[in-house]
């Protein structure tokens, strides 16, 4: 299936895109405190999975700007789809905190390149 430029289906794809890093912010903060009790790790244990998130998410800028000007914006998404899937599969059953922060910080780059450029 191609979708044309001037489509409203590229306007609303793109705008669902450009809403994931948002809506994994929204979706994680209620979840900590029962995070951390499953896990049995500390608040601030659990805290640094959102600082981790975060800190993915504003790093990638500084590499998909150069990047996606010299090879174009249709790889940076495709690599943030791949680079994304994984680290939320794994997600889906950490076994404890550490685990979490690392799939936290690998999401973050992830759908920062779906949303590239902001």
């Amino acid at each position: 299936m191609r979708i044309h430029p001037d489509s409203f289906a590229l306007t609303l794809l793109l705008g669902l895109l450009s809403s994931l890093p948002t809506f994994g912010i929204d979706m994680i903060l209620p979840s900590l405190s029962a995070t951390g009790a499953d896990l049995g790790a500390a608040p601030a244990d659990v805290g640094q999975a959102m600082s981790a998130y975060l800190l993915g998410l504003g790093a990638a800028l500084l590499v998909y700007g150069p990047v996606s000007d010299r090879l174009g914006r249709k790889p940076i998404v495709v690599f943030g789809c791949a680079l994304e899937s994984l680290p939320a599969w794994a997600a889906s059953s950490p076994i404890h905190c550490r685990s979490c922060c690392c799939s936290a910080r690998s999401r973050g780059p992830g759908l920062r390149a779906r949303e590239w450029p902001p």
